[in-house]
C-alpha cells in the first residue's frame, strides 16, 4: 500500500499515511485541524537496487577514480579471467607494472580491430563490381517483372 504525506495547514505537522491508491482520507490533526495531502518523492524500492549493489558500485566507481588520478589508468583490459577488484589491488601492488601490461593488451586489441577493420574494407571492395552487377541484374528484373501483364 502506498505511503501518502500529509500536512497541517495550521501547525504545520507532516504525518505519514498508508492507505489505497484513490482512496478519500479524512483525518485530522492533534490540533483539531483536517490534514491536507501534500506531494512529495515517491518512495521506489527495486530489488536489483540494494544497499549491497548500491556499496559495491560505489567501491567500483572510488577504484576506477583512483586509478584514473593516481595511475593514469583509464581502461581495464580482461587480464586472465581477473575481476576489476583483482586488477585494482594487483595494480596497487605493483603499481606501474601492471599498468603497462594492460596498456599494451589493449593497444594490441586496437591494432588487431584496425587489421581487421582493413581486412573487411578490403574485402568489400574487391567484392563491390560483383555486389553491383547482382544488384542491377536484380533490378533490371524486378522492372520487368512490373512491365509484364497478369492475365489471370
Amino acid at each position: 500500500m502506498p505511503t501518502y504525506e500529509y500536512k497541517c495547514p495550521s501547525c504545520d505537522t507532516v504525518k505519514d499515511v498508508s492507505h489505497p491508491m484513490g482512496a478519500k482520507h479524512f483525518e485530522k490533526c492533534k490540533c483539531g485541524t483536517e490534514l491536507k495531502k501534500i506531494f512529495s518523492a515517491p518512495n521506489i524500492c527495486s530489488k536489483k537496487n540494494t544497499s549491497k549493489t548500491v556499496d559495491r558500485n560505489k567501491k567500483l566507481n572510488d577504484m576506477r577514480t583512483d586509478l584514473r588520478t593516481n595511475y593514469n589508468v583509464h581502461e581495464v583490459a580482461p587480464l586472465g579471467g581477473r575481476t576489476y577488484e583483482q586488477i585494482y589491488h594487483s595494480i596497487k601492488k605493483d603499481g606501474t607494472r601492471v599498468a603497462e601490461d594492460m596498456s599494451r593488451r589493449i593497444e594490441g586489441n586496437r591494432k588487431q580491430q584496425a587489421i581487421k577493420s582493413r581486412i573487411k574494407s578490403a574485402e568489400m571492395s574487391a567484392r563491390a563490381p560483383e555486389l553491383r552487377k547482382k544488384r542491377q541484374e536484380r533490378l533490371a528484373k524486378e522492372k520487368a517483372e512490373k512491365g509484364k501483364i497478369n492475365l489471370s
